[in-house]
């Protein structure tokens, strides 16, 4: 049971006050801190959520510190429970509109990540995907075959994939939807066939044995 609280701190970033504080409690099991903080989300709602509880005080000052910098430098991540799927279908659109893509480009845009994206991490919360997961998904998707021809996907494909992913995730982090862009393996090459050459020697053998 809560017998008395103290609430110190806050912080002002671009006009708009977001308040970092540590609310110090009582409990039967001795004085504990927790760490709070306030942030708009996406729909312009003030909210507060905590960042952890602690038995030191210094432990939770030091939390606290470490989010007035994020807010100080505006690299906040604000929470959200949103999925992959959802954020990608949102952003898709904007994308095409902005990068003034033609409409084959966009459902074929559409059409990678339905069939390969969303089945794997599309249920996956956003600010849950690491470098981790996305190094595993093309691990997955290079051993993945096609339902159609059966053969495993192009190192175009496999492109195409990453294009889409590397400037979505980015484009969340200019958003303050993620810490980093967790796409940091290096883009998949395209499929290259070697081009056969015929020696000298070869071509001969092979005019001497041609009947025209």
């Amino acid at each position: 049971m809560v017998e008395f609280r103290e609430q110190i701190g806050c912080h002002k970033v671009k006009e708009q006050m977001i308040m970092a504080s540590i609310r110090k409690r009582k409990t039967r099991y001795g004085i504990v801190y927790t760490v709070l903080y306030d942030y708009v989300d996406e729909t312009g709602v003030r909210r507060q959520k905590s960042a952890g509880t602690f038995h030191e005080k210094i432990k939770a000052e030091q939390e606290k510190a470490t989010i007035e910098l994020k807010m100080l430098k505006n690299q906040f991540v604000i929470p959200n429970g949103k999925t992959v799927k959802e954020y990608f279908e949102n952003w898709i659109p904007v994308r095409a509109r902005t990068k003034g893509w033609a409409y084959s480009r966009l459902q074929s845009a559409a059409s990678l990540l339905k069939a390969h994206i969303y089945p794997e991490i599309g249920n996956l919360p956003l600010q849950k995907v690491t470098p981790f997961v996305i190094e595993q998904l093309f691990i997955g998707l290079r051993t993945k075959k096609s339902d159609k021809t059966g053969d495993y996907l192009s190192g175009s494909t496999l492109g195409g994939i990453y294009e889409l992913l590397k400037p979505g995730f980015q484009d969340a982090v200019k958003t303050r939807q993620l810490e980093e862009n967790p796409v940091q393996i290096a883009k998949p090459e395209r499929d290259t066939e070697e081009t056969a050459f015929w020696t000298l020697e070869m071509l001969t053998i092979a005019l001497d044995n041609s009947m025209d």
